[in-house]
């Protein structure tokens, strides 16, 4: 019996390893992304579609995401952002109220869009996984090029390659 059991941690551990890049379109909602209200730091709503009208890299995390890992992200993303473009670069969050989400948003001295998430859901069931990731979205609602990182210490290089081979016109 303990033997069953130890196999199938190890299985478990293994797989929770896995890095999914790339999400098939049918899983997203394109309604839902068009319609989905979120807030800025100015606490006034807002709709994905008023905003994105060009091609747009968004960094999706969560304040129960690893404080550590988000900061790392957040220094890869520094790296690339004369590459990629301040104005090209998207950052959804949540955090439990408006207060921390601005206080931190501050603090951190971020320079990008950034746009509170209510309720801590996005429109991908993936979502749920609650860890941070990359996506690209276009004019039309379409995002694609899902990067998730499961652990930034094993990813280090694929954040890399990932972040510089984004081009956005």
């Amino acid at each position: 019996m303990n033997k069953i059991i130890f196999l199938f941690c190890i299985v478990l551990c293994f797989g929770c390893g896995n890095n999914k890049t790339n999400i098939p379109q049918q899983q997203t909602n394109i309604k839902d992304i068009k319609n989905q209200v979120f807030v800025t730091l100015d606490n006034d709503s807002v709709k994905l579609s008023d905003i994105v009208t060009h091609k747009h890299l968004v960094f999706r995390y969560s304040v129960l995401d690893c404080k550590s890992c988000i900061d790392s992200l957040f220094y890869f993303l520094k790296m690339y952002e004369d590459k990629i473009g301040r104005d090209n670069i998207l950052l959804l969050t949540y955090y439990n109220n408006l207060r921390d989400f601005v206080v931190n948003a501050r603090l951190n001295k971020i320079h990008y869009r950034i746009l509170q998430i209510p309720e801590n859901r996005l429109f991908i069931k993936e979502d749920e996984s609650r860890i941070p990731y990359f996506f690209n979205i276009d004019r039309n609602m379409n995002p694609v090029n899902f990067f998730f990182i499961t652990n930034i210490n094993k990813q280090k290089y694929e954040v890399i390659n990932y972040l510089s081979s984004q081009q956005m016109y």
